[in-house]
């Protein structure tokens, strides 16, 4: 979401409000610890944004209007199906969904909810052609939460290399599994772009995701995609078009797909083809982003 808040504090005011940790800037938005959400404490806003993932979903929807409209933003269950969550979605305040899927759910609870996709930073992930993209590379994210899938992941690609020992392997993320002697820890996002610069193939494993942008940050930068259904994931993640898409917690269909595309190299041109106009047509700046962000809380304070 930093992004997100950069390219808002650029043109509004825009205030960071957290109960935990120690509080940073992002851009020029500034930011404070609040140790409660007594309407002293917060400060006088036109729009008050909540991740909808808050346990205060009933506190924040009854501050006094001064504090501003409050306005759920929907990034994701964090678990599936999220006790937490349905709660707020059940409260029918205005609802911001970073997914067509999580548009739908919101609507499916009653609450009036609008999608704005993600923006892209187009300064990090976009394609070289100096870069040489070796043929038999695959490349996938680790995370040591469950549902991020990364043991179905391994068992995928340990059936890929069984079948297909030419295949080169490179993890990188929060987790070692020590599948992979190519493995980079928690690298910054520049690394993260020249990484899914160099591979065939980028691998997504989640059971679930609001949206998953490692998915679309490596269709920018040329990989082709071999996912699992995701839901969040279906706004760009088209089977057969723009990727090779599985039924979640199900290794062997996501090794069978990783297989088949890297023998099909004319799926993986057609991939690359299509997901570069898919990423060029639908998803913006962080900036252009923001802007439709913006219109969009003004189009839901307005209505409700």
């Amino acid at each position: 979401m930093s992004e997100l808040v950069r390219a808002l504090s650029l043109h509004h005011e825009i205030h960071l409000v957290t109960n935990k940790g120690k509080p940073h800037s992002v851009g020029n938005a500034s930011a404070r610890l609040c140790k409660s959400l007594d309407p002293e404490e917060l400060p006088d806003a036109d729009v008050i944004i909540i991740n909808i993932d808050t346990v205060l979903g009933e506190r924040v929807t009854s501050l006094p209007e001064t504090k501003g409209k409050p306005i759920f933003y929907f990034q994701g269950y964090g678990v599936p199906n999220s006790p937490m969550v349905i709660s707020n979605l059940k409260r029918r305040k205005p609802v911001i969904a970073c997914s067509r899927w999580l548009a739908a759910e919101a609507q499916k609870y009653g609450s009036p909810a609008r999608y704005v996709g993600h923006g892209l930073d187009r300064k990090i992930f976009y394609v070289d052609p100096n870069v040489i993209r070796r043929d038999y590379r695959v490349v996938m994210m680790t995370h040591p939460v469950d549902w991020k899938g990364t043991a179905d992941g391994v068992q995928a690609l340990s059936q890929v290399r069984h079948q297909f020992p030419q295949v080169e392997v490179q993890l990188f993320g929060t987790l070692d599994t020590g599948f992979s002697t190519e493995f980079v820890e928690a690298p910054s996002r520049s690394v993260v772009g020249a990484i899914m610069r160099k591979a065939t193939i980028f691998v997504c494993s989640s059971w679930e995701e609001g949206f998953g942008m490692p998915g679309l940050e490596a269709i920018a930068c040329g990989s082709a995609l071999v996912t699992t259904d995701t839901k969040g994931g279906r706004d760009y993640a088209i089977h057969r078009e723009t990727a090779l898409v599985s039924p979640p917690r199900n290794p062997e269909a996501l090794a069978e797909n990783i297989l088949k595309l890297l023998d099909d190299r004319l799926m993986r041109e057609r991939f690359y083809y299509n997901g570069i106009q898919l990423v060029t047509s639908q998803y913006p700046s962080w900036e252009d982003a923001a802007a439709i962000f913006w219109e969009a809380i003004l189009d839901l304070v307005d209505k409700h």
